[in-house]
């Protein structure tokens, strides 16, 4: 399968920075527009993609108006600095907003708080909190009862510690606890999952990086070992990447 992404971010003064619209004090304001085009919005099969223009297709299978979309993503990210024990604290809230512009049914809020404390220049602990409500799954199939729609709520906790080796070289470790509550008709589908990611990046000079990153993921659903539901949905799953990225001046 394959998905085609377009990213278009409006900024100023410079592409790829914060527009600030306020700063008093301690407080930063800032604002983000995104316009992504996705091509395959539900991540499809081929097969299934092919079944959504077929009238025998079964009834309640796509609750789409179409397989791709424009997403307009507007943010507001408010960040609060301070000191504590002698060293920057930072304390943020930010809401986003993914605006699909015809798929009504794929529209949701995504929102942030986080926290992050600094020990010393590029050393710091961070904790965030992340919510999403009513968020559109799919149309899934409910023995007896044909196609619904799937939703759930997801909220997740993130802490990194970031921590610098040599001026060159510095590590990230990232623990990651979240909880996926699906609608009553797909309980057997709720989810709590623990993940854990370790990241190492190498910059030795000004017009290059490397970095390595190892993620491990266990998820456990409603589902195991539960003879009252029909599916299981737990898994494990590892990722492994190496980048090296050339800065051109």
């Amino acid at each position: 399968m394959l998905v085609l992404a377009l990213v278009i971010v409006l900024t100023m003064p410079a592409v790829g920075e914060p527009v600030y619209i306020g700063k008093i004090r301690s407080w930063d304001f800032s604002f983000n527009l995104t316009t992504t085009y996705d091509d395959n919005i539900l991540r499809y099969s081929d097969s299934d993609l092919d079944l959504m223009d077929d009238p025998t297709a079964p009834q309640n299978k796509y609750g789409i108006e179409s397989k791709d979309d424009f997403i307009i993503i507007p943010e507001i990210d408010i960040v609060y600095k301070t000191r504590f024990t002698g060293h920057s604290l930072h304390l943020g809230f930010k809401t986003t907003y993914y605006y699909y512009v015809e798929n009504d049914i794929k529209r949701h809020f995504r929102y942030q708080g986080r926290l992050r404390q600094y020990f010393q220049r590029g050393f710091y602990l961070q904790a965030s909190l992340v919510y999403f409500p009513d968020y559109y799954y799919r149309n899934s199939y409910v023995s007896s009862q044909g196609y619904h729609e799937a939703k759930f709520d997801k909220i997740y906790g993130k802490f990194k510690l970031a921590v610098p080796i040599f001026d060159s070289f510095k590590s990230n470790l990232y623990y990651t606890y979240s909880i996926k509550d699906f609608n009553q008709l797909f309980d057997e589908r709720d989810l709590t999952s623990h993940e854990l990611e370790i990241e190492a990046i190498f910059r030795p000079v000004d017009y290059w990086k490397s970095w390595a990153n190892y993620k491990f993921c266990t998820a456990n659903s409603a589902g195991a070992d539960n003879p009252d539901y029909p599916r299981d949905t737990s898994y494990d799953s590892f990722l492994f990447t190496l980048g090296l990225r050339f800065y051109l001046k």
